[in-house]
């Protein structure tokens, strides 16, 4: 059935109430006051009502029947069977329990982890890629699990079925996706969305400030993130929009949250009132929601900027003095976990959080930057012109400052040169080719033009020809002499015992490159020898039987 979007709005009278007399409860338009699950709640407000401050949570449907707040690895966790079972199928995940295997178990260190955790899967772009193409399949099976969802807000069931994959709230037969969170229950949901489940202890101090509440143990790493300094009444009501936004930016923003201004766009229905002093802020929240013109505390403001920033929100108006659902509340999060993961642009992309649980253990870690390579060019105040002394690459410097091949030089060929660099102690000419500038090394290039080869006219009188053994005379310098009968061995070719194959490449003999030795390999499929250069690429070197199979009618050699 098609629920009724229903936005609730807290008016004045609900942090009043708070303030001024300490309970704070919802009271449902409904006959029935004790059937808190029912899909066909209306707009409420915060009143005096002593009897339901349970500080449980149970005024919001989210722990009735029996419901209890369980911590176990997603990979062991059985609720939801068929809804899990399709997001399984619909994601690539394989395996059972702990060997659960697949993109939404992979941690991160980019290791299998049936202890994931919500934010770091979200920050796969596997993730994010397969919800995308799999949204319709996900949310019908969403729609097939809950009794109070549409299958016309795909976006909505997904978020319940993410809720329910990786139980960040615990919830029945009814998702309760438009149901408003209470501070007490937002703070969990953050900490359990980015902390591995491990044994944490109850914070004595923070249960004395918000009373007993089986959300504590869970919320408690998240209270230095809160606007708000919590008491019982405060933890247990309705948390605004604007107060969820603060959380998330001051958790995963801190920075960002620090610097900025206030003068910064905001969104339409944001207005800074000026700077509160932290122990006023209760009342200054209160009287800036009765009367929005006079604008908000500027911390509060600056975090709305932050989100708009960073998109967190994504309409012009940021509703920011409504309560925040459960729905509103697992998007927000997972727009902060995809945003990090375009922010950072990067394969495995770890967030960062300013969290920190009583065991000191969490999911969201700081990435270690990892140092790139600076090539430095030293510019010639005057470029000169040098032959290419036999035939090589020509190497692009890559944003990650790695060598890349870019073109071939031939033999002869004259370059302009503009400057030298030195690249792993390799030293070498900058050269300007159209408008890009190229690396190629020093020794490879001379002033002076380098003479061709002239073969001889007369035949090969080496009896060895036809033998398995070289036709050419080594000349001293690592080299062979042409062989007029066929190609030449421009290596030394010997036996190479002890010397391993290279991809079932035959180690046939040596050659002497910038004054190091490098093994010849010898591919049998293309008739080809080559080496493996420094920077692990194949270089070419010619050998006798190149032209074996080159018919010299066809491939016009005369």
């Amino acid at each position: 059935m098609k629920q009724r979007e229903i936005w609730k709005r807290i008016g004045t009278g609900l942090l009043s109430a708070t303030l001024l007399l300490g309970n704070v409860q919802c009271v449902w338009a409904s006959e029935n006051p004790e059937s808190l699950n029912t899909s066909a709640y209306s707009e409420y407000n915060i009143s005096l009502s002593p009897s339901k401050t349970k500080g449980t949570g149970d005024e919001l449907g989210l722990l009735g029947s029996g419901l209890t707040i369980s911590w176990t690895p997603v990979g062991e966790l059985t609720d939801h069977a068929e809804l899990r079972a399709s997001i399984d199928k619909y994601l690539g995940v394989t395996g059972e329990g702990k060997s659960k295997q697949g993109s939404l178990y992979t941690n991160i260190k980019g290791k299998n982890d049936y202890n994931n955790v919500f934010s770091v899967a979200m920050n796969n772009s596997a993730v994010e890629k397969a919800l995308n193409t799999n949204k319709n399949f996900i949310a019908n099976a969403a729609c097939n699990s809950y009794t109070d969802l549409d299958i016309d807000d795909e976006e909505k069931c997904v978020n319940m079925a993410l809720n329910a994959y990786f139980n960040l709230l615990p919830d029945g037969t009814e998702a309760n996706a438009d149901a408003s969170l209470t501070r007490a229950q937002f703070m969990a949901m953050v900490m359990r969305a980015d902390t591995p489940v491990t044994e944490i202890q109850t914070d004595t101090a923070f249960e004395k400030s918000v009373g007993q509440s089986e959300y504590n143990r869970y919320a408690q790493s998240v209270n230095k993130d809160s606007y708000l300094t919590l008491n019982n009444q405060l933890y247990n009501s309705s948390m605004t929009r604007a107060e969820a936004v603060y959380t998330i930016v001051s958790r995963y923003y801190a920075d960002s949250l620090k610097n900025a201004s206030s003068s910064a766009s905001c969104y339409t229905d944001a207005k800074d009132g000026g700077a509160v002093a932290k122990s006023d802020r209760a009342s200054a929240l209160n009287n800036s929601i009765s009367n929005p013109d006079s604008g908000m505390d500027r911390e509060l403001y600056k975090s709305l900027c932050v989100a708009k920033e960073k998109n967190l929100l994504t309409s012009a108006r940021s509703r920011w003095d409504e309560a925040i659902t459960k729905n509103e509340a697992i998007a927000l999060l997972r727009s902060v976990y995809t945003h990090k993961l375009v922010e950072c642009n990067a394969k495995g992309t770890l967030l960062t959080s300013s969290s920190t649980s009583t065991n000191k253990t969490t999911a969201v870690k700081k990435a270690t930057a990892t140092k790139k390579q600076t090539v430095k060019i030293k510019k010639y105040k005057k470029s000169k012109k040098l032959y290419v002394k036999k035939a090589t690459k020509a190497y692009k410097v890559t944003s990650a400052g790695k060598l890349k091949v870019a073109k071939s030089l031939k033999k002869s060929v004259k370059v302009t040169v503009v400057g030298t660099s030195t690249v792993k102690k390799v030293k070498y000419y900058a050269i300007k080719s159209g408008k890009s500038t190229m690396l190629v090394k020093q020794s490879l290039l001379s002033k002076t033009k380098p003479k061709a080869a002239k073969p001889s006219s007369k035949p090969s009188t080496n009896s060895n020809h036809n033998s398995n053994k070289p036709s050419n005379v080594d000349s001293g310098n690592g080299t062979a002499t042409f062989d007029p009968n066929g190609g030449w061995d421009d290596f030394i070719r010997c036996k190479m015992p002890g010397v391993k194959p290279h991809h079932g490449d035959k180690c046939i003999g040596y050659k002497m490159v910038n004054g190091k030795k490098k093994n010849i390999y010898y591919n049998k499929a293309n008739n080809k020898c080559y080496f493996i250069d420094w920077d692990g690429l194949k270089c070419d070197v010619m050998h006798k039987d190149a032209f074996k199979d080159i018919d010299p009618d066809v491939d016009g050699f005369k």
